[in-house]
């Protein structure tokens, strides 16, 4: 089932107060829209949703950096066994 609008403004307010931004910059002019946008912003960015985003961005880009071993130290190996000495 998928999750009704209220829901998903509550959970992702940044793709409608954009686009409440462009509207005040279509009707009330270009100053008045990047003061909207600078206000939307400073808001937005001091929300736990975009903390929580954040942290998913950091996390999903450890991972991509992780190529699935352990980082153990190498060890000398005198002989390979393969050869014996001459």
């Amino acid at each position: 089932m998928a999750p009704n609008l209220t829901e998903v403004r509550w959970n992702y307010p940044a793709p409608y107060r954009a686009i409440d931004v462009i509207r005040t910059s279509l009707s009330d002019g270009m100053p008045r829209g990047l003061e909207a946008e600078a206000q939307a912003f400073g808001e937005l960015a001091m929300t736990e949703v975009s903390r929580r985003l954040v942290e998913v961005f950091y996390a999903t880009t450890a991972l991509k950096k992780d190529d699935g071993t352990l980082e153990t130290a190498a060890i000398s190996v005198g002989r390979d066994g393969v050869n014996p000495p001459m």
